[in-house]
């Protein structure tokens, strides 16, 4: 189990190390691997086939060239639309077999709905199965996910998000 120290502050690779590779793919969590950083953070959210994606923005640019919610894509039409940018969107099981105990890591959870719980039972059972609990940070802007999640395992370390920005 990776260890730190919780009084020093941590240092994170936000969306991995994107100076070297594409955000939130396995390529840039792989090269905040090889960094001097304590962990990595990254985004997810969940698909219409319910995939938990490691991806930052609400919606994509499909291959209609118009641009949709990722809760009302399957996984394939994700990896479709980005497939002519040269990268793949990850699943965040790809993502915790790379990880492992090797880092923390601070899954922000996103979702547009306030009373649906199915994404973050689904995180908190590959946290263990992965036997990674220990070097998580759940984190959110929605605080009922941050309740659910602490209600769930009162260990699990949480960070509810906020900002000023109205967007």
């Amino acid at each position: 189990i990776y260890s730190y120290n919780k009084k020093k502050f941590i240092r994170l690779g936000h969306r991995g190390l994107p100076k070297k590779s594409v955000e939130n793919t396995l390529e840039s969590f792989e090269e905040a691997l090889n960094s001097e950083l304590d962990g990595i953070e990254l985004d997810v959210q969940c698909t219409l086939d319910n995939k938990i994606i490691v991806y930052h923005n609400w919606d994509i640019k499909t291959e209609c060239e118009k641009y949709e919610l990722i809760k009302n894509l399957s996984y394939a039409e994700i990896n479709n639309a980005v497939s002519k940018l040269n990268y793949k969107v990850p699943l965040l099981e790809e993502v915790l077999e790379l990880i492992g105990n090797k880092c923390i890591i601070n899954i922000e959870i996103k979702s547009l709905t306030l009373k649906n719980s199915k994404i973050e039972k689904a995180i908190l059972k590959l946290l263990y199965f992965y036997k990674i609990e220990d070097n998580c940070i759940i984190s959110s802007f929605n605080p009922f996910i941050i309740k659910r999640v602490k209600k769930t395992n009162p260990k699990i370390i949480t960070a509810f998000l906020w900002t000023k920005n109205k967007s």
